[in-house]
């Protein structure tokens, strides 16, 4: 994910971060997206086929949202 252009990874990103933070619901996070919830689950399978990871696997989860969160910190270091 970190290779795609900005505005693809961050979309992916803030669809990642919405899902977590709203129960893993993808109506809820469309609603804070403000996008339908095809779309978040459009993105959210995206992430799994450009990460191996899936979003049903506690394990992977955690994998993902830590990723995520680096990837974040790394970039406001730019």
């Amino acid at each position: 994910m970190v290779d795609l252009p900005p505005e693809d990874r961050d979309a992916l990103l803030d669809t990642l971060d919405a899902f977590l933070h709203h129960g893993g619901s993808a109506d809820r996070a469309a609603r804070v997206l403000h996008c339908h919830p095809n779309t978040v689950r459009y993105r959210l399978n995206r992430i799994r086929e450009l990460t191996g990871r899936s979003l049903n696997e506690p394990l992977a989860l955690a994998e993902l949202a830590t990723a995520a969160q680096a990837v974040r910190l790394n970039a406001g270091r730019s």
